[in-house]
């Protein structure tokens, strides 16, 4: 396939390198001296099955120079995505395939704004991966567990012809890929238990091994998961019978020094996805009339810190 990866950081350039080894025609779309570094250099990957150099096609800030392809993915934060879907156009063509792998469940809205609705793949990534500078990435859990992909519009699409695309392409490059039924349940699933997550972790400032064994705080993370679980509920989206268990088996599962890239952004005071995570929770419960007091508090109490990190305010000295 012809892929692009529009953003090509921690998990989208992992997935645009891995896709360049299995033999695809890959672009990638990055800025600044992560560009300058791949153009000179390619991308260097550090991963626990072997360290290589993926060679792009081409790497550039211009999508123009690319052309069209077959399949994007939009590896931008959850807050580039409205500019970045209008930014990608010149590489979509009749048959293109833009996928999302975003955290949060806003990002498939937003670009099919701009594209066609049925043109559009939700992606429910489960693998780190983090620039470790310029050029260079390192990836944790390559295909340890189960991602997904998923027809965006209609909702309950199964494994149409173009997600079988997606996901053959996928698999080619050695990540374990299912076609749900929805995706939209595999995306709340993971939209639930990552921004409770995030938010407690944040808000406590200990690694995952330092707040899952306090009792009152695993209760907080759990009341604002229930919370985003019932307006998942009131959407239409019905999550998986063990999906209250699940949040517990998730958060046991991973090694106690483990942070999310979200949270890393947070601690070292840059802008974060805390609002396409708790600020969307919020925005969407009023929107289904589903109150959420754990996560409001959450984001009022981490607000400021992202305002700051943003330059919208000042703190004083």
């Amino acid at each position: 396939m012809r892929i692009a990866v529009y953003g090509a950081g921690g998990i989208g350039g992992f997935m645009g390198a891995r896709l360049w080894q299995a033999g695809h025609d890959v672009a990638l779309i990055a800025r600044g001296e992560h560009l300058r570094a791949i153009q000179a250099n390619g991308l260097q990957v550090e991963a626990p099955d072997g360290n290589f150099t993926a060679i792009p096609r081409i790497a550039t800030d211009d999508p123009s120079q690319v052309g069209v392809v077959d399949l994007v993915i939009l590896g931008v934060k959850a807050w580039q995505v409205p500019e970045a879907a209008r930014a990608l156009l010149p590489m979509v063509g009749p048959e293109t395939r833009v996928m999302t792998i975003q955290n949060g469940v806003e990002a498939p809205y937003q670009v099919a704004e701009v594209v066609p609705a049925e043109h559009v793949i939700a992606g429910v990534m489960y693998f780190q991966g983090i620039l470790v500078g310029p050029g260079v990435l390192k990836c944790t859990n390559p295909g340890v567990i189960d991602s997904y992909v998923g027809q965006f519009a209609p909702r309950s699409a199964g494994e149409t012809e173009a997600v079988a695309r997606v996901a053959g392409a996928l698999k080619s490059a050695g990540f374990r890929i299912a076609a749900p039924e929805s995706v939209h349940v595999a995306a709340w699933t993971k939209f639930a238990q990552g921004s409770a997550r995030v938010g407690v972790e944040a808000l406590s400032r200990a690694p995952l091994g330092g707040w899952r064994c306090v009792p009152a705080t695993r209760d907080r993370y759990h009341r604002a998961g229930m919370e985003i679980a019932a307006i998942a509920g009131a959407r239409g989206v019905a999550l998986m019978d063990n999906y209250e268990p699940q949040l517990f088996e998730v958060i046991d599962s991973y090694p106690a020094n483990h942070r999310t890239s979200a949270v890393r952004d947070i601690l070292a005071g840059r802008p974060s996805e805390i609002d396409a995570m708790t600020g969307a929770v919020i925005r969407l419960g009023r929107e289904a009339g589903v109150p959420t007091p754990v996560n409001e508090f959450i984001n009022a109490a981490l607000l400021p810190q992202e305002l700051k990190a943003r330059g919208q305010i000042g703190w004083p000295e």
